[in-house]
């Protein structure tokens, strides 16, 4: 999504496999993340804000807008699994965060989606949907 914004970026921990590759752009980053917090990014440990929320302007907004905030979303937190197309979200939430996120992906993509206890399951026809192909199959795999 940066390469949208028109800045620059890195990748970094990208070789380190015990932890998640990060991308962070290399100029104005400080207006980056005021912009982010303006638009409704939480600021400080998520884990520790018993009160998060999605954005507030997400229940009003165009389809569109919606769409590309669950691509977004989903593009830096989902997880795929090579013997499997659903598409996890593993995250340590509080559960009416994850509800209403479920909720989000599953009005958009107009398919199932299920929550856990600090995980939300996207089955195979919303990943389908949102166009979310799976990774790690061979066109002949995915077709079995």
């Amino acid at each position: 999504m940066l390469e949208e914004t028109g800045l620059g970026f890195e990748f970094y921990h990208e070789d380190d496999a015990g932890r998640a590759t990060e991308v962070r752009p290399t100029e104005d980053a400080t207006v980056l993340g005021r912009t982010l917090a303006v638009l409704g990014a939480p600021l400080g440990s998520k884990t520790e804000i018993e009160d998060l929320t999605l954005p507030w302007y997400l229940e009003e907004a165009p389809y569109e807008t919606r769409e590309m905030f669950v691509l977004a979303y989903l593009a830096n937190r989902a997880i795929h699994h090579r013997d499997e197309d659903t598409v996890h979200i593993q995250e340590e939430r509080p559960q009416s965060y994850l509800d209403e996120l479920a909720a989000l992906i599953e009005d958009v993509s107009k398919e199932a989606v299920t929550v856990g206890e600090q995980q939300v399951t996207i089955s195979a026809a919303a990943a389908r949907s949102l166009g979310l192909q799976p990774r790690y199959r061979t066109p002949a795999t995915a077709s079995e």
